[in-house]
């Protein structure tokens, strides 16, 4: 029975290798070659058999004397084989399934989507991966089309092996894991290693029975020896008697693409109605054959409609582009932007042309309290655009130079304050503090109690996340805060004394500084050469100003937005305006005190949104994160696939105290997955929470965290994005050229294939068992009771039958 037959009787899966084949044969120890066998010891016997009977006389016939002679020769050949030693001797093999190892690719290159322009390969890839639908294989990654491959079929193409070979799944990133199921194929890797895993493989497999080692890959070995080199040296070796099949996945031809990364604003950010949200977006484009590729960033709402659009120009080898375009904050609620580059010509991949940003727009009124010295210009204007804008603005407005009877502004529905707050919670209830020009001692009654505001309005800042603006004037501010609590908030250094430039025949215009070019503060029209214009033209931009509080310099950290054209000092430029972090809030400094001239040409329209931008910009720390009991957040907002996420929650109780709970729940949402997941989240301690997981899936995430008292809603939510690592998103395209070398360099133990190639290759692929002897047992037959037996009754047989003819 041959090797295949005997395990054509076996049972599916029944075939290990305790799996045993019992054989007998008859051997003659003693017997000399064949040919001596054949040509002498047989004639001779025959020969001299007939010489006997030749002689013999009595009552016989020819035919009598033929049957004597054949029982004599049976009689002299059973002497002969006794003497040659007759033996049967017992085989017991062990049957083995030859292996069958694929090696794939698990590195995260691996989740790269393909165009298959090729409608030949498209259809024939379909089928293999049992598609109905061809254009469904440009949906699936280059990982989920390999599972979809071993998977088709009834049974699948990995059990049709299985009933043949000893299958086993090798997947390599930058490590080799052993005997991985098809569906934890998750492409994960950071880096891809393909020489370091052939050698591991080859390596374990000498001596083994093995039909093939099947390399499924896209072909991107970025880390680690040459796969070329390793192979050469296995051959070198004499290690390559394993065929090596190697299977190219992926599109082979030329990859042309256009990708678009939104910097800024990252998912989960939170902006007010009415703010310019500014998208800082980065383009690059590759392999296309053109000099310049002019492209158009688009920035779309959920319901399609165009927000903002901007015109650019690549270089179309390798070149990449940054813009940053604005948006307008319109109505509250969760909204997904998405932001696009429309798909070129001859594009393999457009799933990255567009990006989708989801932010939070908050409705809220910004609390501001307006403290003014005397009635100038600025103050006069300021304060009734504020109280006009009650929509967005709840405005309190203290002039602190009026009398006592004095009927102080606000806002329609509020009460008016007579008294700048001194106590913490008072204080604590606006977003904003505008100072404008304020003799600190008017602040009190008291220099203690001055002390005592003072210090308060810091701790507003720092404590509280606040913001707080400066407007400089010819009397106090900022150069009576020196020395104050106040003077670290200040983001510039004031110096001891006033400048006071009242020549108005010397006009200026302030000049923006490259910070101060890109800061939303700052912009008044989406169309950049018209935001240019209005601070540049002499003709048609803003009327010039004529006077500025010299300051000593700007602090370090300092964001310096606006200087004077041609005021310095050993420092540099005199900041006009400038802005820093301070604790958790924000200060801001405005050097000049008659932006109100703005209103000559055009109204309150600039003017007002200046102070409108400025005021959104201070109070976005102490809005977006004020008075929550929930806040959950992560150490990034963008993370290579592999990396670890590290969530982080601030919990309070109803007293908003720190929670004593021992765990917290949050809920997660990956992409492509049909239900969330729940996290438990470990006390730190009192109030804090932290968990870590995996960023194994790329596309955007949402986390979120429910309260206790009210089970489905989202107390506070937060999103980050996962991305293919850099390294393995270099250079995206299926490496043909290297994985047919491989086989090439393989000889004739190389087999090159494309993957809807590889189930019929595998599928007529001979299967050879192996067998290994486990053991041998002789027993001799010369020796045995019924060879005498035999002898004896020919013996007796032929002597009857002499008896009956009467010979001698």
């Amino acid at each position: 029975m041959t090797p295949m037959a005997f395990l054509a009787q076996i049972p599916d899966g029944a075939l290990t290798e305790t799996l045993t084949e019992t054989r007998g044969a008859l051997r003659f120890l003693a017997a000399p070659e064949a040919w001596v066998i054949v040509l002498v010891i047989v004639p001779l016997a025959a020969l001299g058999v007939w010489w006997i009977y030749r002689r013999e006389t009595g009552r016989t016939t020819p035919r009598s004397r033929l049957s004597l002679a054949s029982l004599r020769t049976a009689i002299l050949l059973a002497v002969v084989a006794i003497l040659f030693q007759p033996v049967c001797m017992t085989h017991t093999d062990r049957l083995l399934k030859q292996k069958l190892v694929f090696l794939v690719d698990d590195s995260s290159s691996m989740q790269e989507h393909d165009g298959y322009t090729d409608e030949v390969q498209r259809q024939a890839l379909a089928a293999a991966a049992g598609l109905g639908n061809a254009d469904r294989v440009v949906d699936l990654t280059r990982s989920e089309v390999v599972r979809r491959v071993l998977g088709q079929g009834d049974p699948s193409l990995l059990d049709r092996l299985g009933k043949r070979f000893d299958t086993r799944i090798y997947a390599f990133d930058s490590a080799v894991r052993r005997n991985v199921a098809v569906e934890d194929l998750r492409s994960q890797g950071l880096s891809t290693r393909m020489g370091e895993a052939l050698s591991k493989v080859y390596s374990e497999l000498v001596g083994q029975p093995t039909a093939a080692v099947v390399l499924l890959s896209d072909g991107r070995s970025n880390e680690g020896v040459d796969p070329g080199r390793t192979v050469v040296q296995c051959l070198e070796m004499q290690q390559i008697q394993i065929p090596l099949w190697s299977v190219a996945v992926g599109d082979p031809t030329n990859r042309s693409d256009v990708v678009v990364r939104v910097v800024k604003p990252t998912t989960g950010r939170e902006f007010l109605v009415g703010d310019q949200i500014p998208f800082t977006v980065e383009v690059s484009a590759r392999g296309f054959e053109a000099e310049s590729l002019p492209l158009k960033i688009e920035i779309l709402d959920a319901s399609r409609k165009l927000l903002a659009s901007q015109a650019l120009t690549l270089p179309a080898g390798a070149g990449s582009r940054k813009e940053v375009l604005y948006v307008q904050a319109e109505t509250d609620g969760r909204h997904t932007f998405k932001v696009r580059v429309p798909p070129l010509e001859g594009e393999a991949d457009t799933s990255n042309n567009t990006r989708e940003v989801v932010l939070r727009i908050i409705k809220k009124r910004i609390k501001v309290l307006y403290a003014e010295g005397y009635p100038r210009w600025e103050y006069r204007y300021l304060k009734n655009a504020l109280i006009r804008d009650d929509e967005n603005f709840a405005v309190h407005v203290m002039l602190l130079s009026a009398e006592r009877d004095f009927v102080q502004e606000a806002s329609p529905d509020l009460k008016p304050v007579y008294a700048f707050p001194a106590k913490a919670a008072d204080l604590f209830h606006y977003d904003v503090v505008v100072l404008g020009d304020v003799n600190p001692a008017n602040l009190a009654d008291t220099p203690e109690d001055t002390t005592a505001v003072l210090r308060t309005l810091a701790r507003f800042v720092s404590e509280a996340g606040g913001g707080l603006l400066m407007l400089a004037g010819e009397g106090w501010n900022p150069h009576s805060y020196t020395s104050t609590a106040l003077e670290s908030v200040l983001p510039v250094v004031p110096g001891t004394s006033a400048r006071r430039i009242l020549d108005f025949q010397q006009p200026f215009r302030p000049v923006r500084t490259a910070m101060g070019r890109s800061d939303p503060v700052l912009l008044f029209s989406r169309e950049p050469e018209e935001n240019r214009r209005l601070w540049e033209d002499p003709r048609d931009g803003f009327p010039p100003l004529y006077w500025y509080a010299s300051v000593l310099r700007a602090k370090p950290g300092a964001r310096v937005l606006l200087i004077h054209p041609t005021g310095r000092n050993a420092h540099g430029p005199h900041p006009l305006l400038a802005t820093q972090f301070y604790g958790k809030g924000r200060s801001m400094f405005l050097g000049v005190d008659s932006l109100w001239r703005w209103r000559k040409y055009h109204g309150d329209r600039f003017f007002y949104q200046f102070y409108s931008q400025a005021l959104r910009y201070l109070a976005t720390t102490k809005l977006y994160r004020g008075n929550k009991r929930y806040d959950l957040f992560t150490d990034k907002q963008r993370y290579d696939i592999g990396e670890t996420v590290r969530i982080s929650a601030a919990v309070r109780n109803p007293d908003f105290l720190p929670a004593e709970d021992p765990h917290q729940t949050v809920y997660w949402d990956a992409p492509r997955s049909p239900r969330h997941r729940e996290i438990q989240l470990d006390k730190v301690k009192p109030g804090e929470y932290e968990a870590v997981i995996m960023a194994a899936r790329r596309g955007r995430h949402t986390l979120w965290i429910k309260t206790h008292a009210e089970a489905e809603v989202r107390a506070d939510e937060t999103e980050f994005e996962v991305e293919i690592t850099p390294l393995e998103k270099a250079e995206p395209s299926m490496d043909a050229v290297l994985m047919r070398s491989l086989a090439d360099l393989a000889g004739e133990n190389g087999t090159h294939h494309l993957l809807h190639e590889l189930p019929a290759a595998l599928d007529s692929l001979q299967s050879r068992p192996a067998r290994t002897p486990v053991k041998s047992h002789t027993r001799d037959i010369w020796d045995s009771w019924w060879v005498l037996c035999l002898l004896t009754g020919l013996l007796a047989l032929e002597w009857a039958f002499r008896k009956r003819f009467r010979l001698q």
